[in-house]
């Protein structure tokens, strides 16, 4: 009986010893979570993300809001030449590259563009100022805090319009 007891008393010990150092054993979690921007395509990516927090930023961010903007616009001929100083709005387009280009010329006109790095590709495309059957085309430039535009219109005549704008 003696035995059956020490026998008795050392599972009991074994047992007690197995649960105190199971339950002491640090527990890994695998499942962290990391937030960041998971779209390789964006300006800050994270590869380490594993939720997508919503804060990807691309180069077309840059050129959305309200730019202070002076213009010339000029026809060849008869040479013509107006100055105008009004806001512009740029807002997201299509994608992440996309776009829209509000009130351009001071016209009350939305234009669509591109954007790849610093610059965005206005493509050419109807503009409802003046007669039908117009249409502008050209590219504009972020440099500094800056925003710079060549454009070419069409309607009867060629018109040249450029132009630079801050915030």
């Amino acid at each position: 009986m003696k035995n059956l007891t020490k026998i008795n008393l050392f599972i009991a010990i074994t047992l007690i010893a197995s649960i105190a150092l199971y339950s002491c054993k640090k527990k890994t979690d695998t499942s962290m979570v990391v937030k960041g921007c998971m779209d390789s395509s964006s300006l800050n990516f994270n590869p380490n993300a594993t939720q997508d927090d919503g804060s990807c930023t691309y180069p077309r961010d840059a050129f959305v809001g309200l730019w202070n903007i002076s213009d010339t616009a000029t026809r060849t001929s008869p040479v013509t030449t107006y100055y105008t100083t009004y806001i512009l709005t740029i807002q997201k387009g299509s994608g992440t590259t996309g776009i829209k280009i509000i009130n351009f010329n001071n016209q009350n006109d939305t234009l669509t563009a591109t954007v790849n790095g610093t610059m965005a590709s206005i493509p050419n495309q109807f503009a409802g100022f003046g007669s039908s059957g117009n249409t502008i085309s050209g590219n504009m430039n972020l440099a500094g805090s800056g925003i710079y535009y060549y454009t070419t219109y069409i309607d009867h005549d060629t018109w040249n319009i450029h132009g630079a704008g801050t915030h």
